[in-house]
């Protein structure tokens, strides 16, 4: 399978250093490749940038919400045990957000 540069239509070669990615020699755009999947739009460092920003962002939402489904099952004995079990799922998707983002 072969790529081609979104900016000259020139076929991409894959290179390996300083971390694995296709260039285009001919126009020198650089398309990273993350979780082995390659970043093929015309700018992809702002994308891979704009994702990081929403990621954190989503990161300080769910820890807010986190900390008040604890507040609120700590308070509120009738639905504690639902409150904890939202609680921990929600933990446990913020804990694979935050992997993702560091791969």
């Amino acid at each position: 399978m072969f790529y081609i540069c979104r900016n000259c239509t020139t076929p991409l070669n894959l290179v390996s250093s300083p971390k694995e990615s296709y260039l285009c020699k001919v126009c020198d755009q650089s398309y990273p490749i993350v979780n082995s999947i390659p970043i093929l739009l015309k700018n992809p460092n702002s994308f891979l940038a704009k994702t990081i920003i929403n990621n954190e962002n989503l990161i300080r939402q769910q820890n807010n919400i986190i900390s008040q489904l604890g507040k609120n099952a700590d308070s509120d004995s009738s639905r504690s045990e639902i409150l904890k079990k939202i609680k921990n799922g929600l933990s446990g998707n913020l804990e694979l957000i935050k992997i993702q983002q560091n791969i």
